[in-house]
């Protein structure tokens, strides 16, 4: 079901690509994916409605930036998006990325499209191997608590919640929410195989192992912003 969400939204997404820019034609899906999450994460960090990260972003384990979460037409459709995924390591640097994708996203009942944005801050061991080690669903597998635009978390839970992960979302459209529990989060393993050019370029060689460890120049803007 998680798979046939992400093959819908890659067609959604082909869609919004043709209005890119002409120079980035040129770009492969992963290295567009990773221009939009850093422009997220710099327009995020650099606004007042998500002063909150900047107070959680230097204890994550992990952050997850999915720049376009995208809701379908007609209260059901296609939902969900493409995200890059960096771990922190043991010297407070962050890895090379990894690719993955989150689909049957709620945002509830509307008539019209609706985009957001998403970043995640996982921020238990036990969050981060749900994800690492199968489709995690949020909710079930990890804890999640939901920041929207304007409010921190404790803001927006009405508690200072202890989660696995904490993710703010700028939204835009009819619905001002969204609901990510229940949602399904993997890893886009032919995008990382692809990146790489590697077999063994799964998520979890990338992120903990350590098998991908020289630096790459696609990844050095966003990694630079995350500082």
């Amino acid at each position: 079901m998680i798979r046939r969400t992400f093959l819908t939204l890659a067609a959604l997404l082909a869609l919004g690509a043709s209005s890119l820019p002409a120079q980035a034609a040129t770009l492969t899906d992963q290295e567009q994916l990773l221009e939009r999450a850093t422009l997220t994460v710099k327009l995020m960090r650099g606004g007042p409605d998500f002063a909150e990260i900047e107070r959680i972003l230097p204890r994550a384990k992990a952050v997850l930036v999915i720049p376009s979460l995208i809701k379908g037409a007609f209260i059901f459709g296609g939902e969900g998006g493409n995200g890059v995924m960096m771990a922190r390591q043991k010297d407070g640097s962050w890895t090379n990325p990894a690719f993955y994708g989150l689909g049957n996203v709620s945002f509830g009942l509307q008539i019209g499209g609706q985009s957001s944005e998403v970043i995640f801050l996982i921020m238990s061991q036990q969050g981060l191997e749900a994800i690492l080690d199968k489709n995690a669903t949020l909710g079930a597998d990890a804890s999640v608590a939901i920041a929207t635009m304007g409010k921190g978390v404790r803001a927006s839970t009405g508690l200072d919640v202890n989660a696995d992960m904490y993710a703010f979302a700028k939204t835009e459209g009819l619905f001002g929410g969204v609901a990510l529990n229940g949602a399904g989060l993997g890893a886009l393993s032919d995008w990382n195989h692809e990146f790489y050019r590697s077999e063994e370029a799964t998520a979890r060689n990338i992120l903990i192992n350590n098998r991908f460890p020289t630096p790459d120049p696609r990844a050095a803007p966003l990694k630079a912003v995350l500082r």
